[in-house]
Order: C-alpha cells, then structure tokens, then sequence
C-alpha cells in the first residue's frame, strides 16, 4: 500500500510542476453574486475600475466563463492595475464588440500608466471569441491591464481574462525533478527485490 502511495504523490508532484503559474488578480470572471440580469457596477468596486464611473455585468448563455461578463459603452475603458515580476507572461481573454487590449506600464516620471508595453490588440466579433498575446516585463512594477471600447455606437463584452508566466519557474523545476525521483526510487527498489 505504501508504495502505491508514494508512486502516486510522485507523479502528481511530476505532472503538477508542468502547469503555468498565474498571475492573481480580481474577478477576472465578472462574477456576482445574486445578478439576474444586466447590473451597473461602481467602478472599482470589483477590482476593476471604468473611465466612465461603472461598467455593467450580464448574465447570458454566450458567457465563456461562468454565467456573467462586463458590458461596457463606447469611450469607457476597462482596466486593473497589476504588479508583475520580470519575465514573460500570456495574457488570454474572451471579447466581443469592437475594441483594442493593450498593457501600459507605470511612469515616475509623469506619475502615469502612459508607458506602452504591450501594443493594442485589436477586438473585433460579434459574438466572444478568444485572443491572446505575449507579454515581456523588463522590470517587476506597477502595471494597467486595459481594455478599450472603440465601436463607436455598441457596446463590448470581456470574460475569463487570465494571466500566466510563459516560463516555469525554478520552483516548478524542483518540484519536477523531485516528483521524478520519488518515481525513479520506486522502480529502483522495485527492481532489487
């Protein structure tokens, strides 16, 4: 029975060291709780702040993360303000309607996001569709994930916006290599007997 427990723990260490690290931030889902229909939201009140004052989350069947996602106007964007950790990241979401994402970095000197990292990607579908794009960070700062409504007349969806390090990190070498020689162990002593 032992052994069957410590080949087990060794491959789940294995097998979990090859997942990518994501970056914590809030709501990334637009999830509420108790909203049965279309819903402003202050801005900021969720982790997510709007240049108009508030956004709105709806429930839907298109939702791609849950039942719920932001809906916001033409001219407003959506944003959060996020520390990463030098190194390359992916960024993934789910949109719909006309708009453009894009990362700004913090400026000391204008006491500003007005520093371009990541240039705009362009959103544009009438129902979610998935994008994504490669983030590299020089420095660990301040950062503005922002997402901009440019459609001019509609309005647009964003969903399941998730972060994570394009590069495992030394940690996850560790717990691999570990997770393999519990394995190797096993099969050794297996072998002798």
């Amino acid at each position: 029975m032992n052994k069957i427990h410590l080949s087990l723990a060794g491959l789940l260490l294995a097998a979990s060291a090859g997942s990518a690290n994501a970056v914590a931030f809030a709501n990334n889902s637009f999830e509420l709780p108790d909203v049965l229909a279309e819903t402003p939201v202050a801005s900021g009140s969720e982790g997510w702040f709007a240049t108009a004052g508030s956004y709105r989350t709806t429930t839907g069947p298109d939702a791609p993360d849950g039942d719920q996602y932001a809906l916001f106007a033409d001219t407003n964007q959506l944003y959060q303000n996020l520390t990463f950790a030098a190194g390359s990241y992916d960024v993934f979401f789910f949109a719909k309607g006309t708009g453009t994402a894009s990362v700004f970095g913090y400026n000391v000197n204008s006491n500003a996001y007005d520093l371009l990292v990541q240039p705009a990607v362009n959103v544009a579908s009438s129902s979610f569709a998935s994008y994504s794009y490669g983030l590299n960070v020089g420095t660990s700062t301040s950062y503005r994930l922002f997402f901009s409504n440019t459609g001019g007349d509609g309005d647009m969806g964003l969903d399941k916006v998730v972060i994570t390090s394009a590069v495992p990190e030394p940690e996850t070498y560790a717990m691999l290599l570990a997770g393999l020689g519990m394995v190797g162990f096993m099969a050794r002593r297996r072998q002798s007997r």
